[in-house]
């Protein structure tokens, strides 16, 4: 992947993505506080992941944990709009944003797969 001073493109868009997340969460009511924050915790795990990937040898299984985390995060935001946190619109907003982040994740797992 393309790097960008520290950070390479998959870390910089992911750092964006949390940087909108956590703007759309001001005003979260107590009863879904449980969601936004296992929410969170989702979104700060998976860039732990980013980072051990790119420095670790066991990519291939990152990648796809990566993957897996980010498919989780969408269905909790789908949550968020079912239990009325966020609107439909501000989700498809942010599930752009996380689509994004994906779709560098799967060229970064072609790009492993072919190096192997």
């Amino acid at each position: 992947m393309k790097s960008y001073g520290n950070d390479f493109v998959v870390i910089r868009e992911y750092k964006r993505f949390i940087c909108v997340i956590e703007g759309e969460f001001d005003n979260c009511p107590k009863k879904c506080l449980y969601l936004k924050d296992s929410l969170f915790d989702m979104c700060y795990k998976v860039l732990e992941d980013i980072y051990i990937c790119n420095m670790g040898n066991n990519r291939l299984v990152y990648i796809s944990l990566v993957i897996a985390r980010l498919r989780i995060i969408d269905f909790m935001l789908k949550r968020c709009v079912d239990m009325g946190i966020i609107s439909y619109k501000r989700f498809l907003f942010l599930g752009s944003k996380l689509n994004s982040v994906v779709r560098l994740c799967y060229g970064w797992l072609r790009s492993e797969k072919s190096k192997s």
